[in-house]
């Protein structure tokens, strides 16, 4: 009774969720991206503990404070302000690089500024585990724009979420109407 239960109170993973995972496990693969994929991840990792060091007073504030504090040191773009505060733990959104923002724009999601698209986003973070699936999926849907889902030529048919996608190379791009996130 107790599996039943379970399975009838699951809820439905989101889109973002199932292309996460799959994106994940691709990354697990070997590929001609490997070399590339473990020197993002150690970026990635480098970024993570730059900004813990360097601004541990950031981690003690509230949010806006935090954010007003990034502003007064010069950090005014503001998918580098959320990638920051992400990181930090202070938010638990996507925080969408520009080639991520192409990425889903690609994939189907609504919007045409960072603003909108990373509301699309959000909407599909659940509440029990956003900030972790939130700092996977800025990693690696960040990895995903710079090695396969190229501003020029993507490289569709190497694409191992080509299925999700509404884009697949063909046709108008769908991420031309985006724009800029400055």
């Amino acid at each position: 009774m107790a599996d039943f239960q379970s399975k009838v109170t699951r809820r439905p993973r989101s889109k973002l969720e199932r292309v996460v995972e799959v994106l994940h496990r691709d990354a697990e693969a070997p590929s001609e991206a490997a070399g590339l994929t473990r020197v993002l991840e150690e970026l990635e990792r480098h970024v993570a503990e730059t900004v813990r060091r360097a601004l541990p007073a950031l981690q003690a504030l509230p949010l806006n404070d935090a954010r007003a504090q990034l502003r007064e040191s010069g950090v005014s773009h503001r998918p580098t302000l959320d990638r920051i505060l992400l990181w930090t733990g202070h938010l638990s959104s996507v925080a969408p690089s520009e080639g991520t923002l192409r990425l889903v724009v690609r994939l189907g999601y609504p919007g045409e500024s960072f603003e909108s698209v990373a509301r699309a986003l959000d909407a599909e973070l659940p509440a029990s585990e956003a900030l972790s699936l939130a700092r996977r999926a800025n990693g690696l849907l960040d990895r995903h724009s710079r090695a396969i889902c190229l501003p020029v030529k993507p490289r569709c048919n190497k694409c191992c979420i080509a299925a999700a996608c509404g884009f697949r190379g063909i046709g108008a791009d769908p991420s031309a109407r985006l724009q800029s996130s400055s």
